[in-house]
């Protein structure tokens, strides 16, 4: 009997290693969806089910704030791509010496709490905060800038928030590039910018995909960023779902709400992959006919 354990134990070993996270992600994850999804068809006025709050799915609010947070999660992607990008590029292909030291500091960033930093951008962009301080020794201005409560600084501060987030990814993919390949575009007469856009990006393009999921996902979703810098005027998706559950206590509305973002976030995340790689596919196409 023992032995029979055993040997289903060590048949199934991978099995058991892996149970405990699937059973977190269920109950974490998968169930809490479940209960919204429950809760977005319930009345519970009535004790029937009803998609009359689908309704909704056209009412102005909705779209604007649906939108809103697109633009920021696409400028933030984009943002955070073409700056992380030639950063880890940097550490990746130039940085011979303490390079550990140099993703250490990158990695640093996750170890303050956002709330933190959100408040020393707030600091520093305040009429009375640091930068206005300097320009104003500086003779630059004569009177403060109101630096706060637009879209350009939320966008600013959530590139810098989420920089992070697509350097590691990023940098983790352009180190797994085989060095020799480079050197051999440039012998068979190569440009960098030819190598760069033939070669690294290519193959670098996973990394690039996972830096574009853990960047835009989230910040879709961001909350904290949009109610600090942009104060009353941004209403975030986040803020909005927080308006319904917190303020107002309507659930079902609140839940019918965060499906209809959740699907139209699903959406952008599917267009963007097909974009990516319908781009990347017919740049290798157009490749191969060339060498014809």
């Amino acid at each position: 009997m023992v032995a029979e354990i055993k040997k289903i134990l060590k048949k199934n070993l991978s099995f058991f290693f892996t149970a405990p996270a699937v059973l977190a992600s269920l109950i974490m994850l998968w169930l809490p969806v479940f209960i919204l999804l429950f809760r977005s068809f319930f009345n519970e006025t009535t004790s029937h089910f009803t998609i009359s709050h689908y309704n909704h799915f056209y009412n102005p609010l909705f779209i604007k704030v649906i939108s809103t947070s697109l633009f920021f999660a696409f400028s933030t992607t984009l943002g955070t791509l073409l700056l992380g990008y030639p950063v880890s590029y940097f550490i990746a292909f130039y940085v011979t010496k303490k390079k550990l030291l140099y993703v250490f500091l990158l990695s640093l960033p996750f170890w303050t709490n956002i709330i933190v930093q959100v408040y020393a951008w707030l600091f520093i962009l305040e009429r009375e905060g640091l930068l206005n301080k300097c320009l104003l020794y500086l003779g630059i201005i004569n009177d403060p800038i109101e630096m706060l409560y637009n879209q350009w600084t939320i966008l600013v501060v959530m590139v810098y928030c989420y920089l992070p987030f697509m350097i590691i990814p990023l940098y983790n993919a352009l180190e797994k590039i085989d060095k020799t390949m480079l050197e051999a575009s440039k012998d068979l007469g190569a440009t960098d910018w030819q190598t760069l856009q033939k070669i690294t990006i290519p193959l670098s393009i996973d990394g690039i995909r996972t830096g574009i999921i853990l960047v835009f996902v989230p910040s879709f979703g961001e909350f904290i960023i949009p109610a600090l810098i942009g104060g009353s005027k941004s209403f975030s998706v986040g803020a909005l779902i927080s308006f319904y559950y917190i303020e107002m206590y309507n659930k079902l509305l609140g839940a019918t709400f965060t499906i209809i973002a959740s699907i139209a976030l699903i959406c952008a995340v599917l267009c963007m992959y097909t974009f990516i790689h319908y781009f990347f596919q017919s740049a290798q196409q157009q490749k191969i006919k060339n060498e014809k």
